[in-house]
């Protein structure tokens, strides 16, 4: 009885310590995702509200009376879409290009080299109301 009890809290202990060690790889392993190049769906699974479906976006930037929320704009400065900061956030997680700076650490670039991450999704957000093209 006693070496059950012992065989069970080892194998539990070796069951933490194998899903902790996964969960810890699976936070480092960000998976990056060229959009331009793969056609991947970037909103696919957020919610977006749309208010034109014609007016190309040039930039996303946080509604001013409202800090959870995204807007994207047009070069009029006329709201056409938003988005949530949480799904905002979680976008740029999934999507961002870790850089490594010369004296140390790193910061997360769109992943599309040359593109702020303004550009990045008004030109996604473009693409997503099948417009197409860069938001510049």
């Amino acid at each position: 009885m006693m070496n059950a009890k012992r065989l069970c809290a080892s194998l539990l202990a070796m069951v933490c310590i194998v899903v902790c060690s996964v969960g810890v790889f699976a936070a480092d392993a960000t998976v990056k995702i060229d959009t331009a190049t793969t056609g991947t769906k970037v909103f696919d699974g957020y919610k977006v509200t749309v208010l034109d479906k014609t007016t190309p976006a040039t930039n996303i930037r946080g509604r001013t009376n409202d800090r959870t929320v995204m807007v994207f704009v047009s070069a009029a400065d006329k709201e056409i879409g938003s988005i949530s900061y949480t799904d905002y956030s979680a976008i740029v997680q999934k999507n961002q290009k870790l850089v490594k700076m010369d004296g140390g650490g790193s910061y997360g670039a769109p992943p599309v080299e040359g593109k702020t991450w303004e550009d990045w999704f008004a030109d996604e957000f473009n693409k997503y109301r099948s417009l197409g093209g860069s938001s510049v």
